[in-house]
């Protein structure tokens, strides 16, 4: 277990690499708000599958557990995973390691606690990174299972068990239901509910509507200005999930008609972010 607040980026960069670097895989999920849960395997593990893991959830012990901490249903339960298995080993995180030799995180820690910023968990959806959790994400075995698309009952429990702690989450997955059912009556009840309450980061009703045309590929055509592409950018890294497809390929078009003023280069440099987002190559 690791925290996000009163911590910075340096510092769980250093304590996912060391994680990582003593289990055969690692996956990466949260519990409340910023409070992640780091998960090793010693060995490889065979995919785990929606019926599977039902399954396992109705055990009474388990069951049991879960229920103490408010979960009753698989997508309950998935919505949780930030980083599936195999996706932590192929982010580049350089740098030293913590051992008991070079107790690194107990000074790098102490810093970041009186500084009292937070921490985000790396963009982790370009790339080979990218390929394993679009491969491994519960949630998209589970909408596989639904016939490719969250039913409104999955979608339902997605967002109230993301909504109740982690603001982030619960806009991409707000935003996935409004690209998929644009005038669902229970989609309108979840984005009006949601929108009155706040814990941590407020959940902002523009991003979920811009982050719904991202991911269905609606943005703007003709030349576009840096400063407006680098919004798009920005929903990228705020809201992106492994579990929630995304084409990269209208960003990074996008990005090859902006217009910089002389001189600038801000459209190269969002170009490159947008890459290193999203993965693939930049257009002709």
């Amino acid at each position: 277990m690791f925290h996000c607040y009163e911590s910075d980026d340096a510092t769980l960069a250093l304590v996912l690499r060391t994680f990582r670097s003593v289990f055969a895989e690692t996956a990466v999920w949260y519990t409340i708000g910023d409070d992640l849960l780091l998960v090793g395997f010693p060995q490889p593990r065979a995919d785990l599958e929606p019926a599977t893991l039902a399954e396992r959830m109705a055990r009474p012990d388990l069951a049991a557990g879960l229920a103490r901490a408010g979960i009753g249903s698989v997508a309950e339960l998935i919505v949780h995973e930030l980083m599936p298995r195999g996706v932590l080993a192929e982010l580049a995180l350089p740098g030293r390691l913590h051992t008991l030799l070079h107790p690194r995180l107990t000074y790098q820690a102490a810093r970041a606690f009186f500084a009292g910023g937070r921490s985000r968990p790396p963009a982790s959806t370009a790339g080979a990174a990218g390929a394993f959790g679009a491969r491994r994400s519960l949630a998209r075995r589970l909408a596989a299972s639904e016939g490719g698309v969250p039913s409104e009952a999955t979608y339902a429990a997605l967002v109230d068990e993301s909504c109740a702690g982690r603001a982030d989450v619960c806009t991409a997955w707000l935003a996935d239901w409004l690209r998929t059912r644009p005038r669902s009556p229970r989609l309108a009840e979840h984005l009006a509910r949601w929108r009155e309450i706040r814990f941590g980061e407020p959940i902002r009703s523009d991003d979920v509507r811009a982050f719904a045309a991202l991911l269905a590929g609606q943005l703007p055509a003709g030349a576009v200005d840096a400063a407006d592409a680098a919004r798009l950018n920005k929903l990228v890294r705020s809201y992106a999930q492994p579990g929630i497809p995304l084409d990269g390929r209208p960003l990074l078009s996008l990005w090859s008609r902006c217009r910089p003023p002389p001189g600038d280069a801000a459209c190269e440099r969002g170009l490159a972010e947008a890459l290193a987002l999203v993965g693939g190559s930049a257009p002709n």
